[in-house]
C-alpha cells in the first residue's frame, strides 16, 4: 500500500512556548482508516491541523508522496451556519468554488441523502438533533470531494446510540468513497471498533507510544462489540495507553 501522507520527525512548539508534538513520525496508507488515541493535551488535534495545513510544523516534514491530497475536515462541533438551511450548509465548499447554483444544490442534496438526511434539505441547524447536525457537517466535508478525511472527535458529544449509528455509517462511507481517514477520539471502544490502525500517543509533548493494526471484519456491526475479539482489542489499546502514561 502506497502512502497517502507521511510525517517525518514532526515537532510543534507554539508561540507561548508550549511544545505540543515531539519528533512524530507516522505513515498513513492510501485508503487506510486510522484512529489516534491518547490523553487530553497530547497533541492529537494539533497533528490533524498540521496535516490539514492549518498549522505549520516547527520541525520536520509532512510529505505527500503522490501529491497533496484534497482534504475534508470534520471538527468536534458541527460549526454550521445557523442562518442557512442544511442544503446551503452542505453546498458551502461548492459555493466558494463558484459552482453554478443548480449543480451545487443537486450535489448537496445527493450528499444529504448519502448521510441519511434526505427530506431535511430545508431544515435550519436549530431544527436538527446533534447527530443530524454532525451528519450535515460530514456531508459538507464530502462536498469538497476529499481524498483524505480528517475527523477531530466528531461524535464526542453525542449519545451512545447515535454515536454507534454514525460509526457504522462512517465505516460504510470510507469504503464507498475509498477515503484515507484519520480519526481522533478519546474513546478506546470507538477506536477499537472503527479502525484497523491505531496510533497511541504519550502525554504532552505528544510522541508516538505504539501503533497497532488488526484486520477487522468488513461487515462488523453492534453485535461484534460483544465478541471476545473486540474485547481483546480493547484490552490491547488500553494496555498501550497505560504503558504510555507510565513511560
Amino acid at each position: 500500500m502506497s502512502d497517502a501522507v507521511r510525517l517525518e520527525n514532526v515537532s510543534k512548539v507554539f508561540a507561548s512556548g508550549t511544545q505540543a508534538l515531539d519528533s512524530v513520525s507516522l505513515r498513513f496508507g492510501e485508503g487506510s482508516f486510522t484512529c489516534i488515541v491518547g490523553p487530553s493535551g497530547c497533541g492529537k488535534s494539533t497533528l490533524l491541523r498540521l496535516i490539514a495545513g492549518l498549522e505549520a510544523p516547527s520541525q520536520g516534514s509532512i510529505i505527500w508522496p503522490g501529491g497533496k491530497k484534497r482534504i475534508g475536515f470534520v471538527f468536534q462541533e458541527p460549526t454550521l451556519m445557523p442562518w442557512a438551511r442544511a442544503l446551503a450548509n452542505v453546498a458551502l465548499p461548492l459555493t466558494l468554488k463558484g459552482v453554478p447554483r443548480a449543480e451545487r444544490e443537486a450535489r448537496a442534496a445527493a450528499l444529504l441523502q448519502r448521510v441519511g438526511l434526505s427530506g431535511f434539505e430545508r431544515a435550519f441547524p436549530a431544527e436538527l438533533s446533534g447527530g443530524m447536525k454532525m451528519r450535515v457537517s460530514i456531508a459538507r466535508a464530502l462536498a469538497a470531494d476529499p481524498e483524505l478525511l480528517l475527523m477531530d472527535e466528531p461524535f464526542a458529544a453525542l449519545d451512545e446510540f447515535t454515536r454507534q449509528e454514525l460509526n457504522d455509517d462512517l465505516i460504510a462511507l470510507a469504503v464507498q468513497q475509498k477515503l484515507t481517514t484519520i480519526f481522533v477520539t478519546h474513546s478506546i471502544y470507538e477506536s477499537a471498533y472503527l479502525a484497523p490502525g491505531i496510533v497511541v500517543m504519550r502525554p504532552r509533548p505528544g510522541r508516538i507510544a505504539a501503533t497497532l493494526h488488526d484486520d477487522l471484519p468488513a461487515n462488523r456491526n453492534t453485535q461484534w462489540r460483544t465478541t471476545e475479539a473486540f474485547g481483546a482489542r480493547v484490552r490491547r489499546i488500553l494496555s498501550a495507553l497505560e504503558q504510555a502514561k507510565a513511560a
